[in-house]
């Protein structure tokens, strides 16, 4: 009753700050309009902050200190931001490191998250100018024959940032029940190991 108790009061905490934070910060960043793709980002945003909430009462449980916590915690997270995928693409994580991708949460909720801004985003065409100055058209012509010079630059898909990355909209729904697994393991992990704390 006690953990139950608990976990909802911090899992309240966490949604009314969320959804604050969620609210102001959509619109102010300039992020894909409309309901659906805002409550995405809104639900993954509290997916994730249940996440976290659970992992540091995890830790906190874990540890008999909040120094040794507070400590500890950096150490294994900041290797899986790290390997997400972020800052490394997939292909550049060396072998022995590749595990760390596939263990790390953010990484799923990475790709829902972009997949969700960019799957139906259209790009203005670039300029003739803005494709002879390099970087300031990374996709291209985006035309049916992007090496033909005479023909005009067309509008770019969002669709291709998502397939530049290895990413699919057909995977959206198992990163996100991979998400929700996580945090059941999470929430199944902190109850035990609380069980165990009490009993000694």
């Amino acid at each position: 009753a006690f953990f139950v108790g608990r976990i909802l009061v911090l899992y309240g905490f966490q949604s009314f700050y969320t959804v604050i934070f969620v609210a102001m910060l959509y619109s102010m960043i300039g992020l894909q309009e409309g309901v659906e793709y805002f409550l995405t980002f809104l639900a993954l945003a509290l997916l994730l902050g249940f996440i976290a909430v659970t992992l540091g009462y995890l830790f906190g449980t874990i540890f008999p200190t909040i120094t040794g916590a507070t400590s500890t915690v950096p150490m294994l997270v900041i290797p899986l931001v790290f390997f997400s995928g972020l800052f490394i693409s997939l292909d550049n994580i060396p072998l022995y490191f590749v595990w760390m991708y596939y263990l790390s949460f953010v990484q799923y909720a990475y790709q829902i998250l972009l997949v969700n801004e960019f799957k139906d985003k259209a790009f203005e065409p670039c300029t003739a100018q803005d494709l002879a100055t390099p970087g300031n058209c990374p996709l291209g012509r985006c035309n049916a024959d992007p090496f033909n010079q005479s023909l005009p630059a067309e509008s770019c898909s969002g669709l291709l940032i998502v397939e530049l990355l290895d990413y699919s909209i057909d995977e959206q729904y198992i990163n996100w029940v991979i998400l929700l697994a996580f945090w059941i393991v999470l929430i199944i992990l902190s109850a035990f190991v609380l069980k165990r704390y009490l009993k000694s």
